[in-house]
């Protein structure tokens, strides 16, 4: 939402000076209001001033709105310009993202910082999931705007407006299994979810015979003239028939674009259910080395760094190695671990203290009778272990169901006898005050009106804060 109303503030030409009164009036009814921030002379100075000092994107935007200079557009002018740009990793690794950004790859120097995500961020960005509302919306959109404006539209638009609504009844027969055409069934008596191979969902969903790759081309187009930046912002172009496309079928793009990958290199997860609006397909990548080879081939030298690399076998092969680096061109360069070997114990539990076994699969896992069992299990840890004990969770969700469950059955007094209990914060700026306090109670025994205690436990999540 907030691209489509920056695109309109863009179209609408800015004046030397504010009309007043009446005129005033007039252009907000007529909704002629343009960007304030959105204004060459302006920008053009403070991307100046952004390659003078490094700043965060904080201090960019508030600079900006002293300025009155937008700080994404001054931001993007000043990237040619640039010896060193920091982003984020979705930026980075998406081709068509990287791309519209301005980020040129040729002869730089590419650092991934905690590059222990990046096989799973890489699989994750490029994995793309479409329901049966989105085909169902843009299908509708799709066909007003064609019977609204078929008399204006060229020959060419025309027949690729028709195209890709052929395309759209074809994906809705995938999860409807009927008519295919959107709007006439809406629901289905089948319920399954199989996973099959891209050419086996293009030969089922009959997309085999269809050119994907033009009507990408086509798609691309039309997003680079409606988002494009120009140097004088009256400039900027827009046309009827192109505006429709970008909301309504931009996700469905990704999906189509996930289609053209090699069969061996991903599969598709269709997903029915009773409504057709409830139903789903998603792509799913299984070779990431596939989008991390344009980055190798482009770039000077890469570096990928982390505190948790090892083991660096599968890594190597399936980023470096499948993107054809011979062995001979990989380096690698290691710290000793802050923990020295004999410090470090590892082992698993298979079974609490009443011999409950501890299966924490996603069947089982809010079970209450689990639960109490990991409760006494912790409490039985706690009489044992003198200083600090951190408790990770999978997800935040996990944890409070743990920790609420924890408060009603009473474990949570047992284990605060011994220990101060300490939660992750929900806000990052707490962060530090909660850690200095959970460190102070490890040092030092912490006498309360429970009891003796004996250091501290945190409970908190993994890749949390």
């Amino acid at each position: 939402m907030m691209n489509e109303v920056c695109l309109d503030l863009q179209k609408n030409k800015s004046t030397p000076r504010e009309p007043s009164g009446e005129a005033a009036a007039k252009k907000k009814k007529k909704g002629g209001v343009s960007c304030p921030y959105y204004r060459q002379e302006p920008m053009s100075d403070f991307k100046n001033k952004l390659l003078l000092e490094a700043m965060d994107m904080e201090q960019i935007v508030t600079a900006g709105k002293q300025a009155k200079a937008c700080p994404y557009y001054s931001t993007r002018y000043a990237i040619p310009l640039a010896e060193l740009v920091v982003l984020p990793y979705n930026t980075l690794l998406h081709k068509s993202t990287r791309e519209a950004c301005g980020i040129k790859l040729d002869g730089n120097i590419v650092i991934i910082d905690e590059a222990h995500n990046l096989l799973e961020t890489i699989n994750n960005i490029h994995s793309v999931e479409v329901t049966g509302s989105q085909l169902l919306r843009a299908f509708s959109q799709l066909t007003q705007y064609e019977n609204r404006y078929r008399s204006r539209l060229k020959a060419k638009n025309l027949l690729y407006i028709k195209q890709i609504l052929y395309i759209l009844s074809c994906l809705v027969k995938c999860i409807d299994g009927k008519t295919g055409i959107p709007g006439e069934q809406q629901t289905t008596k089948t319920v399954e979810t199989k996973l099959i191979t891209v050419n086996t969902f293009l030969d089922h969903s009959q997309l085999d015979n269809m050119n994907l790759f033009k009507i990408l081309v086509y798609c691309k187009e039309i997003t680079q003239v409606e988002q494009k930046p120009t140097d004088v912002p009256s400039n900027i172009p827009k046309q009827q028939e192109e505006t429709v496309l970008r909301s309504p079928l931009m996700h469905i793009e990704g999906f189509l674009d996930a289609l053209t990958n090699a069969d061996k290199d991903g599969r598709i997860v269709v997903n029915k259910q009773p409504l057709v609006s409830q139903s789903s397909m998603k792509f799913l990548l299984l070779n990431p080395a596939v989008h991390f080879t344009d980055i190798v081939k482009n770039v000077k030298s890469v570096i990928v760094a982390g505190g948790t690399m090892q083991p660096i076998d599968e890594f190597k092969h399936q980023l470096f190695h499948s993107a054809g680096v011979t062995p001979c061109r990989i380096m690698e360069y290691s710290c000793g671990h802050v923990i020295p070997e004999e410090n470090l114990k590892a082992f698993s539990v298979e079974a609490g203290p009443s011999g409950m076994p501890l299966d924490f699969t996603f069947q089982s896992r809010e079970n209450p009778k689990l639960l109490t069992e990991l409760g006494n299990a912790l409490v039985n840890a706690c009489q044992i272990v003198p200083g600090g004990i951190v408790c990770f969770f999978p997800s935040y969700d996990y944890q409070r169901l743990v920790y609420t469950h924890w408060e009603r059955s009473g474990t949570l007094i047992q284990i605060g006898k011994k220990k101060r209990i300490f939660q992750e914060p929900k806000r990052a700026g707490f962060v530090d005050k909660v850690l200095d306090e959970y460190t102070k109670c490890v040092q030092k025994n912490v006498l309360s009106s429970a009891g003796s205690q004996t250091g501290a436990i945190l409970f908190c999540v993994v890749g949390g804060k």
